[in-house]
């Protein structure tokens, strides 16, 4: 009786490819004997007896071979399997197992007379042409896999993947007349086919073939006209080639028989934009848009497509456009909204595109970008009520996010809530990690928030600590710096702080004003009267013109601060001060 696992083994070897052992003991004519006894209780003849152990051992070392063989020890495998072939050298599965673990190795040479003599001694088994294909092209002689691909054409000639090997093997070889011809032949014997004609075109667009590249795409529509994906495919690759009016041309064919077909609207669309016809990609692109048997993700992508390439005022607007006829359909969807806060952005109506963004937020309310994009408008909108309320959304939704934290204690800074600001901004330094454009940013608003509520030594410590991460930050040193002169300590700090502004900036005039300032505290009237007057020269702020009348003051010039208080208080509009108004009035100074 034959064993379970020789069962399991035939099973095995029939998935390979091969005959598998039974074959190999059909192929030596000597059929699996069982030991038996005969009547008289004696075993079997002795010659007998050694033909049955033989098989056995041969089917145990076989089987070993398999196991090496799945387990990847390839030279384990071989040294079974050639145990084997010492009595066995006319089975096939045993050639091929041989000349599969060569193949394994790395030793294609060694593989391929083991995979001739398969195929000679099985010339009808398909893997064994395979083995012997792959090998030769392993060792890059392409020449010969050809020759065995076309015998295998001769045993098996309706296999598609056969055709493909053999037209590879010839690209290999730039024999692309070769492949084509293949292809061919394969048309012939299978009849039209999407994977042939694709293969075709791509030679034909290798080889710069436009025309036989055309050519099979429409062959293809011919054979299968109620096929949608071929006729679109062949409006795709003349607009590759920038034919559009033979692009039009095959979609107004299309639209005889489909006339609503929304993708078919887009495809014109392209077709007209190649063209440059704006005016037509409008009309096609607006009744895309309006037609409901087109999924709303095809015209998201295709208005997610068109936002990149806005170089015009007229694609921008018709970009806007576009997003409001579908946001009537479909009013809804966040995603939409967020397109159309997109579109608002390139056409410079930054309210607006604010609105759509907090509205997408509505629909999808995780959204870390689009927050990020509502809080960095208001900022810009100068909306700081608007921002102040976004920012205490989005800080209970991301509650373990530094920038958030950052924005809410920015935001409530400029809503004058200056403890609450430091609460948030501490919250923001928390959280910050290790992230060192962050850091200075938290730093430089502490510094900001700690000196409005008159906590100067902390203040001080998170300017220090922002100039650290950036010793060159003008923000911070001319606000460290004010700030010092203001209080009119650390003078000696403030120059050097305003000192590095001007190197940084030697003409801009709020620096001047700053380090013109600190002159002024320390006493400097003189040397500060250069500074101010030299600010005051090309500048409309009133605080620098009230500065430069004050140092004038203190230098006896009283007619001439005069005059330039009056200037700040015109300037200043509504934003008048006591202190202004008494210098005026009075023709006094009040510091």
């Amino acid at each position: 009786m034959k064993s379970a696992n020789y069962m399991t083994l035939l099973g095995i070897l029939a998935l390979l490819g091969g005959s598998g052992w039974g074959a190999y003991a059909q192929e030596k004519n000597t059929p699996t004997q069982e030991i038996v006894i005969d009547k008289d209780n004696d075993m079997l003849e002795d010659k007998d007896k050694q033909q049955a152990l033989k098989d056995v051992e041969n089917e145990i070392a076989f089987t070993e071979g398999v196991k090496f063989y799945v387990l990847e020890e390839y030279q384990k495998a071989l040294e079974k399997f050639e145990e084997c072939y010492k009595h066995n050298k006319e089975n096939a599965a045993l050639n091929f197992k041989i000349a599969e673990c060569h193949v394994r190795l790395g030793k294609y040479a060694k593989a391929i007379p083991y995979a001739e003599k398969a195929i000679t001694l099985q010339p009808k088994n398909k893997f064994y042409y395979w083995l012997l294909a792959e090998t030769h092209k392993a060792k890059e002689d392409y020449k010969e896999a050809i020759k065995v691909y076309q015998n295998l054409l001769v045993v098996i000639p309706n296999e598609e993947n056969i055709y493909n090997e053999l037209a590879s093997a010839y690209l290999y070889i730039n024999k692309f007349d070769d492949a084509i011809k293949t292809y061919d032949a394969a048309e012939k014997q299978l009849g039209v086919r999407e994977s042939i004609v694709a293969n075709k075109q791509k030679i034909y667009q290798a080889t710069n073939d436009s025309k036989n590249a055309i050519a099979e795409g429409e062959k293809l529509i011919k054979a299968y006209p109620e096929e949608a994906d071929y006729w679109f495919a062949q409006v795709e690759l003349l607009l590759e080639y920038k034919q559009f009016a033979e692009a039009e041309q095959v979609l107004q064919r299309y639209f005889k028989n489909f006339p609503e077909d929304g993708h078919a609207q887009l495809l014109l669309s392209e077709v007209y934009a190649g063209n440059n016809d704006l005016a037509k990609q409008r009309e096609v692109l607006l009744k895309a848009f309006q037609n409901p048997s087109l999924e709303l993700d095809s015209k998201v992508r295709v208005l997610a497509n068109y936002y990149k390439n806005l170089q015009t005022t007229e694609k921008r607007k018709m970009g806007l456009e576009l997003t409001e006829v579908l946001l009537k359909q479909y009013g809804e969807n966040g995603k939409l909204h967020q397109l159309h806060g997109d579109f608002l952005i390139v056409n410079k109506q930054p309210k607006e595109a604010r609105d759509a963004y907090a509205k997408a937020l509505k629909y999808v309310k995780d959204n870390f970008k689009n927050w990020e994009r509502v809080i960095t408008l208001d900022f810009e909108l100068k909306d700081y009520a608007a921002m102040l309320k976004h920012t205490n959304e989005v800080v209970e939704l991301y509650p373990n996010h530094g920038i958030f934290w950052y924005y809410n204690g920015t935001a409530q800074l400029l809503n004058q809530q200056n403890e609450e600001a430091i609460i948030s901004l501490e919250q923001a330094r928390t959280f910050a990690g290790k992230d060192p454009e962050l850091l200075f940013q938290i730093y430089a608003r502490l510094g900001d928030a700690y000196n409005s509520t008159k906590e100067y030594t902390k203040s001080d410590k998170y300017f220090d600590k922002a100039l650290e991460l950036k010793p060159t930050d003008a923000i911070v040193l001319n606000n460290y710096s004010y700030f010092l002169s203001l209080r009119k300590e650390k003078l000696d700090i403030a120059k050097q702080l305003a000192n590095r502004l001007l190197e940084i900036s030697p003409n801009n005039s709020t620096y001047l004003d700053t380090y013109g300032w600190i002159l002024y505290v320390a006493g400097d009237y003189t040397n500060a009267k250069t500074y101010l007057e030299k600010a005051a020269q090309n500048s409309q702020n009133p605080t620098i013109i009230e500065h430069y009348g004050d140092v004038l003051f203190k230098l006896g010039q009283t007619a001439q601060a005069q005059e330039l208080w009056k200037k700040a208080k015109t300037l200043s509009g509504n934003n008048l001060t006591d202190k202004l108004d008494k210098k005026i009035a009075e023709g006094k100074l009040y510091e």
